[in-house]
């Protein structure tokens, strides 16, 4: 009779093991900023409102993890984040341009984000929280989070569909994801 409980809490544990650690690869991108845990940014060219949304992003959901940033280089950083009128329906995006590869993953070295000025959110005008929710998102693909479509993703600015009201990443998934990569 044990011998059946056994097996049976043996292939729950493997159930509940296998099915976060497949929640969690879901939300890895195949790359990461940096050889280490220190992250450049380069504030290039933002608004007020987005400058302030980056700082917020940065003290309340990047510097709780193992990362460490530095915003203000201009000129050989990792991530250049850009404000512009792009004239796209797209919120914002991440590009990577320059990279190598460590241990079998992708180490970006030179990449940007952009947001785009032309495409009104869902209420037509920016608010702190909207700004600070894509800042979120396109800071977490530059750092090496995909969206999350798991049930952790209603918590996190990584989550879809969009989470306008979240500016954080959710701190018991994708801070672990992330201090598992820096």
């Amino acid at each position: 009779m044990f011998g059946g409980l056994t097996v049976l809490a043996v292939s729950l544990i493997s159930i509940v093991v296998f099915g976060v650690g497949a929640a969690i690869a879901a939300n890895v991108n195949g790359y990461r900023a940096g050889p280490n845990s220190t992250v450049d940014f380069g504030q290039v060219n933002l608004t007020i409102g987005f400058h302030d949304a980056l700082h917020y992003v940065d003290e309340n959901a990047v510097e709780p993890t193992h990362i460490q940033t530095i915003l203000h280089h201009h000129g050989g950083t990792e991530v250049e984040v850009f404000d512009a009128d792009y004239g796209s329906s797209a919120y914002g995006w991440y590009e990577c341009h320059s990279s190598y590869v460590s241990g079998g993953k992708v180490v970006c070295t030179q990449s940007h984000v952009h947001i785009n000025l032309s495409a009104s959110p869902p209420g037509g005008t920016w608010s702190d929280v909207e700004r600070g929710s894509l800042m979120c998102e396109e800071i977490g693909h530059a750092l090496g989070l995909a969206h999350d479509y798991t049930a952790n993703g209603q918590f996190s600015c990584m989550g879809r569909p969009v989470n306008w009201n979240i500016r954080d990443f959710n701190a018991e998934h994708d801070d672990l994801i992330l201090n598992g990569m820096y």
